[in-house]
């Protein structure tokens, strides 16, 4: 008669791994929500940069870029198509403010998304290790300390690019830590839509928005089947903003940059092919440079386009 075999009884360590590590994110946070410190970031960052905002135009390229957002025009290369926009819904936004303070609120509220963002990230990545208990204190630490850097403070505060520049990478890094954490779809949509929105706004973000979409692609399950409608998704967001710096160039106004009424033109001014020329005048008086593209146009007023007052943005 062969013998019996005895049945040995589970211990507490031969659980699957994959549920223990679950487990242990979730015990070891404490039962904090992934989004609640982000969200706490988020929303006392916005209510610093507010408080400090400026209520005039400021330095850079601020009054430049309000003035083509007040008379439809075209900025200097790559155009900022995707920036003109935001400063012309910040102004639907607060009709009563001038179209500096309005631009400054909106570089404030991309700031305080950016802090967010970075503190999302973090919650994210260390929930993901073994020392996940201590992820809402590294999501504080992270977003506090963008937050409060001078660089980002100050571009948080007035109207100027870099503040919307770093709410799209802080964004993708949300999103990146996002796919390698759960292979989310979603969020590497997401992330395809924040490398169309970096190409249309400033081509610098392109340097850690490409390497941070590659990292993505490779950590999807479906990655094969999902590159090429990945890319069309950041190709579409491109495409949106350049055929919105065709229409404003157009109708040439003072103050406007470069000559996008061809595809060549257009790719020129977005390849900063003509930066420091002096050829990035309109066709038919633009305030870049004379109808030639031979020589700077006479200097315009920033009081005669309402910056100073409550004028509106269309």
């Amino acid at each position: 008669m062969a013998p019996r075999k005895r049945r040995s009884k589970k211990t507490p360590s031969d659980e699957a791994p994959a549920t223990k590590g679950a487990n242990a994110a979730d015990e070891a946070s404490d039962g904090v929500p992934i989004w609640f410190v982000p969200g706490v970031v988020t929303i006392a960052s916005y209510s610093l940069y507010a408080a400090t905002a400026s209520r005039s135009v400021g330095g850079g390229d601020s009054g430049e870029h309000l003035a083509e957002a007040c008379l439809g025009g075209v900025a200097h290369p790559p155009g900022y198509g995707l920036y003109l926009s935001l400063l012309s819904g910040a102004a639907a936004l607060r009709p009563a403010a001038s179209p500096a303070a309005a631009g400054a609120l909106a570089s404030a509220a991309c700031g305080a998304v950016a802090a967010g963002a970075l503190a999302a990230a973090a919650e994210v990545w260390v929930r993901a290790t073994r020392l996940s208990r201590h992820a809402p204190v590294a999501s504080l630490v992270a977003g506090a300390a963008f937050a409060t850097s001078p660089l980002a403070w100050e571009y948080s505060t007035h109207a100027e690019v870099f503040a919307l520049n770093n709410m799209i990478v802080a964004l993708g890094l949300a999103a990146t830590a996002s796919v390698a954490a759960s292979g989310s779809e979603a969020a590497a949509f997401g992330g395809a839509l924040l490398v169309g929105a970096a190409a249309a706004h400033q081509q610098a973000a392109l340097l850690t928005a490409g390497p941070l979409a590659a990292c993505a692609l490779a950590w999807l399950p479906r990655r094969a089947k999902l590159a090429l409608p990945l890319a069309a998704t950041a190709a579409a967001v491109l495409g949106a903003f350049a055929c919105d710096l065709r229409r404003r160039s157009a109708a040439p106004v003072a103050g406007g940059w470069g000559d996008l009424g061809t595809a060549t033109g257009l790719a020129r001014h977005l390849s900063r092919a003509e930066y420091g020329t002096f050829s990035l005048g309109a066709n038919g008086g633009g305030g870049g440079g004379d109808a030639d593209g031979a020589g700077p146009a006479a200097p315009f007023s920033l009081v005669d386009f309402g910056l100073l007052s409550h004028s509106r943005i269309p």
